[in-house]
């Protein structure tokens, strides 16, 4: 039977179709009925653009369609295609102004399209996403009626995963939940890092722009911190889900390995973003409370093994230690659709230990005082009534086996007198009394 892995490896790409259907209550910068066009990007490649329409009855019908090819390996590959989504970005076209050739535009929301559904065998699939503003989200409070929204359809050919990949395979599922102010058994340390980064507009305002065209490089990075997440757990039996509140500390690439033992790939592109000083007020908590405020915070998990370069040059992260400073945690959440090391049976860990450990033969029944006592006496009163039982045998037993033995009362009552007499004489009455004091 071929490994799962090499089979995967040798397939063919498969196409993955991304369809914006149409987007609903859309409220643009100069008014109700904006002109708009939507930019899809995935994993910092340029899918293409829709063209520019204007709203109509509170909705626009794009059916703009654009693709990426699933390689199954590289880039592309199924492990960027869990966790990586389809980014749309809905982009309003304000009217030219005088003298000016260029088009203004300013971008309205954007939405995210999980391709997870794909990996878990489905081939088609729906969804209605909601498009956040862009900015500030407590500037602009939405209902459920006005909430701006985006319908969409992804599918692909055939199925990416076959029934017996599907069944060998495992997901672990990392949940950011909120930000306040090589292998686990390797290493049980997972960095998350934390950091402000400008977003940067498309290069262009509107056409069809190549889907091998990459995005602009990312501006330098600044208030960089990091997250370790005890992984550990995840290897205990039956264990399938992990959560906790962190503590966000300051980048620092000597601390990351000395608890990960691995390199950060992109220290070359962090380093240049802490060296120049803070320009922004020194009270730490507006600081945090800042970039809360005006960007997104970028979650990033480092699972790359490199082997540390000791030349690195150590870089104070000033805004990094306003984290310490604001007393900031983030809520993290990894969950797994089945545990990694399976939970045994109640059986099979009896079965276990009683090959370990051989069972010991029962202890005797220990009875109490008072049942001891009890359980002797009724002895003393049964061994009487044999020896009692013998000496009418002796006596009468001639008589009895013969079948001369009379019933009458009277003989009844002679016989007893005789018995009691004759124990009497011979001393075996008292004998018998004090047997059973």
């Amino acid at each position: 039977m071929e490994n799962p892995e090499t089979e995967l490896k040798s397939r063919n790409p498969v196409p993955v179709q991304i369809t914006v259907l149409r987007a609903r209550n859309l409220k643009g910068s100069k008014g109700d009925n904006p002109v708009t066009y939507v930019h899809a990007e995935y994993n910092n490649f340029q899918l293409g653009d829709s063209g520019k329409l204007q709203m109509a009855e509170n909705e626009i019908e794009y059916n703009f369609t654009t693709s990426f090819d699933c390689t199954f390996d590289g880039i592309h590959g199924l492990d960027n295609l869990v966790h990586k989504p389809v980014v749309l970005t809905v982009i309003e076209v304000l009217p030219k102004e005088k003298k000016k050739k260029d088009e203004k535009v300013v971008v309205l929301g954007q939405a995210t399209v999980d391709l997870l559904p794909l990996a878990q065998g489905e081939c088609t699939f729906t969804k209605t996403l909601i498009l956040y503003p862009f900015g500030n989200p407590l500037e602009q409070i939405v209902t459920e009626e006005t909430q701006a929204l985006l319908d969409i359809s992804v599918s692909v050919a055939e199925p990416l995963l076959s029934e017996a990949q599907l069944k060998e395979s495992n997901l672990l599922r990392i949940t950011a939940e909120s930000v306040y102010s090589k292998h686990i058994a390797e290493s049980i340390y997972s960095p998350v890092e934390i950091k402000r980064q400008p977003l940067a507009l498309p290069a262009k305002a509107g056409g069809k722009t190549s889907k091998t065209e990459k995005t602009e490089e990312e501006g330098p990075v600044s208030f960089h911190g990091v997250a370790y997440v005890n992984m550990a757990p995840l290897l205990y039996p039956g264990v399938k889900r992990i959560r906790g509140a962190y503590t966000i500390h300051p980048y620092n690439e000597f601390e990351i390995f000395e608890k990960t033992k691995r390199k950060n790939r992109d220290v070359a592109g962090v380093s240049t973003g802490l060296k120049g000083p803070s320009t922004h007020p020194r009270n730490a908590t507006n600081k945090v409370k800042e970039v809360l405020k005006k960007n997104s915070v970028t979650l990033k998990s480092i699972m790359t093994d490199h082997v540390f370069d000791s030349e690195v040059p150590f870089v104070v992260n000033a805004e990094g230690e306003q984290y310490i400073e604001a007393k900031s945690y983030i809520v993290l959440e990894f969950s797994l659709e089945k545990p990694l090391v399976q939970k045994r049976l109640r059986e099979e860990l009896v079965k276990r230990v009683a090959e370990i450990i051989p069972p010991r033969p029962l202890f005797p029944r220990r009875t109490s005082g008072a049942d001891k006592a009890v359980t002797d006496y009724h002895t003393q009163i049964i061994s009487v009534a044999k020896i009692i039982m013998d000496e009418y045998q002796e006596m009468f037993g001639r008589k009895l086996a013969e079948g001369k033995l009379s019933q009458e009362l009277q003989d009844q009552e002679e016989r007893k007198h005789k018995l009691i007499f004759e124990l009497n004489t011979s001393g075996k009455y008292f004998a018998f009394k004090e047997q059973l004091k």
